[in-house]
C-alpha cells in the first residue's frame, strides 16, 4: 500500500475557499483595501486580479512602486460591494431582488460578466411602473441596450403614472431619444401621449434651462402628428411659441414628408406654415385645395391663419363666391384687425362690380345673411353658426367700411339690413357711433317701426346721452320720427313728458297734433257710427 493518498478536487477547492474567506474577514495576509464610506473591506490582490479585469488593470498592470493599496468605492452601496466580493471569493451569488440595481452597478464597474448577466435578467422580469424610470436611467449609464428596451416598453405602457413620477427628472436626453425610438419601432402609442411625456419631462428640468427641451424637440417625430394635432399640441406650446429655432425644426419635420392635405386638416394653418418656411410646392397645393373646397374651409376653419395676400389670392380664383356662411367668415376676419380692412374694396368687388356677380348671387347671399330673405337649404347647410344669419354688429361695421371706401351699393344694402333688423342693431354698442344723419335716415323708414316703440325711443335717448353735443340734433331727429307708428298711450305717458320734448315747442306741437289728429279721427268715426245707427233705426221704424 502506498503512503500517498489522493484528495478530491472538490474538497481541495472547498478548503481553499474556506481559508480565503477566513483570511478576508480576518484581514490576514490582506494587501489591498476597498473603502466604502466608513467601511473597509480587506482583500487580496491575487484574488481580485484573477476574477476581475478591472482590478487586474488597476493592480497587476501597475508594477511600479506606486502600486495602490486602497480603492475608494464610496459611490457604491456597501452591501452591493460585499455581495460582489462574496462572488469573487466563493463563486456564490446571493442577494435580494430589490438590491439588484446596486449589485449591477458594482459588477459592471468591476467587469464581473456573470453577475451583470444575472442582475440584468432579474431586472428585466421585475420592471414595474414604479421602477421603470430608474431602470431606464441605469441601462443608459451602464450601456445595457436590452435592459433599456424593456424599461422603454414599461414606460410607454404606463404614460399616466410615469408622467406623474417625481423621478422623471433623472432621465437624460439620450434616455428620451431611446424611448422615442422604441415608441416608433415597437410600441403602439398615441403621439400626443408621447409628447405629453416629453414636455412633462422638460418642465421638471427647470434648472437645466430651455435648451433641454430644444434638444428633445430636435429628435421628436413631428411627422407623426396630423396638422390639427400639431397646431394644438406643438405650435401652441409655451416653449415652442417663443422659440423660433424650435418652430422651424418642428415645422420642417412635419412638412418634409407631407403630400396631400386631408379634408379634416387645418388647411389654413398649413398654408401659413408652407408660406412662412418657403415650401413653395406645398404652398401651391394648399392654395388650390382652398379654392376647390372654399365653402367647407371658410365655414369650418379658423381664418386667423390667413393674411391679406393669402385671402385675396384665394378669392381671386374662386368663381362662385360667396355663400352667406363664407361671407360671415370673411367679415369676422376683417373685424378683428384694422390692417385687414384695407382689402375691403377688393373683397366687395363682388357687390360693387356687376361683372363679378352677373346673376346677383352675392347680393342675394348678403340679403339672406342679414335676414332680408329666407335662406335656401344650401345656405343653411353651409352655416355652422347657431346664430344663423343675423349679426347686428357686423352690419354697423360694414356700414362704416362701406362709407370709408365709398362702396355705395354695399352701403345701400347694409342700410336696408339695419332698417330691417333695427331691434337688434339698436341694442349693439356700435349703434351709439352712428351719425345723426344715419339715425334720421333709419327713423324715416317705416320698416324701422316693426320693433317695439319703447325700444326705438330708448335707443334714441341712449344715442343722445352718449355725447352732450347731440342734444342739438334732437329736434331734427324728432322730426324724422313717424309719430303715427306710436300708440296714443305711449305718446302721452312717455314722449310728451320727456324733458327734451318739453324744451322744444315744435316737438310738443308735433305730439299734440298727432294726438289731436287721432281724436279727430275718433270723433269722425264716432259720428259716422252714430249716423249709421240712426239710419238703421229709421229704417227699422219705417218698417
Amino acid at each position: 500500500m502506498s503512503g500517498k493518498e489522493s484528495v478530491p478536487e472538490l474538497q481541495i477547492s472547498q478548503t481553499i475557499t474556506k481559508h480565503l474567506q477566513k483570511s478576508r474577514f480576518s484581514g490576514k495576509y490582506a494587501d489591498f483595501k476597498i473603502l466604502v464610506g466608513s467601511k473597509v473591506f480587506p482583500t487580496h490582490r491575487f484574488i481580485l486580479g484573477n476574477k476581475s479585469t478591472y482590478f487586474r488593470d488597476l493592480i497587476h498592470n501597475n508594477t511600479n512602486k506606486d502600486t495602490p493599496e486602497l480603492c475608494d468605492h464610496s459611490e457604491y452601496s456597501a452591501d452591493a460591494v460585499g455581495v460582489c466580493l462574496e462572488y469573487i471569493y466563493t463563486d456564490r451569488l446571493e442577494f435580494e431582488s430589490h438590491n439588484a440595481p446596486a449589485v449591477l452597478r458594482v459588477a459592471h464597474h468591476w467587469n464581473l460578466r456573470y453577475v451583470v448577466t444575472k442582475c440584468e435578467r432579474l431586472l428585466k422580469t421585475s420592471i414595474t411602473s414604479s421602477n421603470c424610470i430608474k431602470t431606464r436611467a441605469l441601462a443608459t449609464k451602464l450601456g445595457l441596450a436590452e435592459l433599456g428596451e424593456c424599461a422603454n416598453m414599461a414606460i410607454l405602457g404606463n404614460f399616466e403614472m410615469v408622467t406623474k413620477a417625481k423621478d422623471l427628472i433623472i432621465l437624460s436626453v439620450d434616455d428620451m431619444k431611446s424611448i422615442k425610438d422604441t415608441a416608433m419601432e415597437k410600441a403602439s402609442v398615441r403621439i400626443k401621449d408621447l409628447w405629453a411625456l416629453f414636455y412633462t419631462w422638460h418642465k421638471r428640468q427647470n434648472k437645466a434651462g430651455p435648451h433641454i427641451l430644444c434638444e428633445c424637440l430636435h429628435i421628436f417625430p413631428f411627422d407623426q402628428f396630423t396638422v390639427t394635432g400639431f397646431k394644438e399640441q406643438i405650435w401652441k406650446n409655451e416653449h415652442v411659441s417663443n422659440c423660433e429655432k424650435c418652430q422651424e425644426v418642428a415645422v420642417r419635420a412635419l412638412l418634409s414628408t407631407f403630400d396631400e392635405p386631408r379634408k379634416d386638416d387645418d388647411i389654413l394653418f398649413l398654408k401659413k406654415l408652407a408660406k412662412k418656411y418657403d415650401f413653395s410646392t406645398l404652398n401651391e397645393i394648399t392654395r388650390r385645395h382652398i379654392v376647390e373646397n372654399h365653402l367647407f374651409i371658410f365655414t369650418n376653419h379658423d381664418m386667423e391663419e390667413l393674411d391679406n395676400d393669402d385671402l385675396m389670392e384665394c378669392i381671386n380664383d374662386i368663381e362662385d363666391m360667396c355663400t352667406p356662411g363664407e361671407f360671415t367668415a370673411i367679415v369676422k376676419w376683417m373685424v378683428k384687425s384694422e390692417k385687414r380692412q384695407d382689402i375691403f374694396p377688393q373683397i366687395f368687388k363682388f357687390v360693387e362690380d356687376p361683372a363679378y356677380a352677373p346673376h346677383n348671387v352675392f347680393l342675394s347671399s348678403i340679403c339672406g345673411f342679414f335676414g332680408l330673405s329666407e335662406p335656401t337649404a344650401a345656405e343653411v347647410a353651409s352655416s355652422t353658426s347657431s346664430e344663423q344669419y343675423w349679426w347686428p354688429k357686423y352690419c354697423l361695421f360694414l356700414k362704416k367700411l362701406a362709407g370709408k371706401y365709398d362702396c355705395s351699393v354695399t352701403e345701400k344694402f347694409v342700410d336696408q339690413c339695419i332698417v330691417g333688423g333695427f331691434a337688434e342693431v339698436c341694442e349693439d354698442i356700435g349703434f351709439l357711433e352712428l351719425s345723426a344723419s344715419d339715425l334720421i335716415t333709419y327713423l324715416s323708414s317705416k320698416s324701422t317701426y316693426s320693433c317695439r316703440e319703447s325700444q326705438i325711443w330708448r335707443a334714441i335717448m341712449c344715442w343722445i346721452r352718449h355725447h352732450e353735443s347731440r342734444r342739438e340734433s334732437f329736434p331734427a331727429i324728432f322730426d324724422s320720427l313717424k309719430l303715427e307708428e306710436f300708440t296714443t298711450g305711449f305718446l302721452r305717458s312717455n314722449i310728451l313728458i320727456n324733458a327734451l320734448v318739453m324744451d322744444s315747442k315744435a316737438s310738443v306741437f308735433s305730439v299734440m297734433r298727432e294726438i289731436l289728429r287721432r281724436l279727430e279721427i275718433l270723433e269722425s268715426e264716432h259720428a259716422e257710427t252714430k249716423k249709421n245707427l240712426h239710419s238703421k233705426s229709421n229704417r227699422k221704424h219705417k218698417k
